[in-house]
């Protein structure tokens, strides 16, 4: 026994317990610009937390407010960035009067696609993702 306890005290110090996998993502998203300047947008949290924000005209404070928590909702949302292989987009198109964006960061790295005049053709699965972000949170993204 004293010599199993010593090998689990010798490998744990020697090579470390193994890290959590539970890293946070989250996935911001906006749309600024146009006439007024102003915009709306937000983050959702892998942990189902979900604030959003907004800006009335360019230049006037940004308004924020948490949403209620939805983990089952934003873990739909991940799988779907997951199944889609959203860091495998690559879709940065010049803004000319608005500007929105989606930016995916995990463990620290960020992913960012982003495009400008909502008439613009958004590839197929751009659109779905968009289209889930909107449930879980109301801000239209374009």
């Amino acid at each position: 026994m004293f010599l199993r306890t010593a090998l689990l005290v010798f490998a744990t110090l020697t090579f470390g317990c193994p890290e959590s996998s539970n890293a946070e993502e989250k996935l911001s998203h906006g749309c600024t610009g146009g006439i007024t300047g102003g915009g709306r947008g937000g983050i959702i949290h892998s942990d189902g937390r979900i604030s959003v924000w907004k800006i009335e005209r360019g230049g006037s404070p940004r308004s924020e407010r948490e949403l209620p928590k939805n983990p089952e909702g934003t873990a739909g949302l991940f799988a779907l960035l997951e199944e889609l292989n959203f860091e495998d987009i690559h879709f940065n198109h010049p803004f000319y009067n608005m500007h929105c964006s989606l930016t995916l960061t995990t463990d620290g790295n960020d992913h960012t696609v982003s495009w400008g005049d909502g008439r613009l053709a958004l590839p197929p699965k751009l659109a779905r993702i968009l289209a889930e972000v909107e449930k879980l949170d109301g801000t239209p993204k374009r």
